[in-house]
């Protein structure tokens, strides 16, 4: 489990840059609306995630010194406005330097299938496993995966004219 899960890990900054490097700022600005995210603050946010969160989190499960299991909340919408000036291939690059380091750190952990039985306190859900975390590392990347192909297919709702409705993504647009 652990090697599939850190094979899928090393796998998303190289997808972001296959499927973002060289399109035009327009594709990648585009959002559904006011509440939605583009592409600049869906990379921005899995920044911010790798800096702050995943490892953060990870090491709570392993410190058997640490009284309060309780994770520190997570404010997904505070992530985008970091990072604010670059331009997606240095935020793509930052993301890859991040995430090398993160799972060079993860794996510096000695982490054992024993530990994934581990517990913690999410601050919102309650008890967690520190399997379920690293399963959430991994769907909370595949979720942002699917938000940037969306975005991007919708950058097309108007160019497919009436194949507009074989497509789900472009239906509810």
């Amino acid at each position: 489990m652990l090697d599939q899960i850190i094979h899928n890990l090393q796998r998303t900054p190289k997808l972001i840059d296959i499927l973002l490097t060289g399109r035009n700022v327009d594709e990648l600005r585009y959002k559904d609306n006011d509440e939605s995210w583009n592409c600049f603050d869906i990379v921005r946010h899995l920044i911010v995630a790798d800096e702050t969160l995943w490892i953060v989190r990870a090491k709570v499960f392993l410190d058997d010194t640490l009284e309060d299991k309780t994770f520190v909340p997570f404010e997904p919408e505070k992530t985008i406005t970091q990072y604010r000036d670059l331009q997606m291939e240095e935020l793509i690059s930052i993301l890859s330097r991040k995430r090398e380091q993160n799972i060079k750190e993860f794996l510096e952990l000695q982490i054992h299938e024993s530990d994934l039985n581990r517990d913690a306190i999410h601050p919102s859900i309650g008890p967690v496993k520190f399997s379920q975390l690293l399963n959430a590392w991994q769907v909370h990347d595949m979720s942002h995966i699917s938000q940037i192909n969306r975005n991007l297919i919708r950058t097309r709702k108007v160019a497919v004219g009436p194949w507009k409705r074989y497509f789900s993504f472009l239906r509810d647009v």
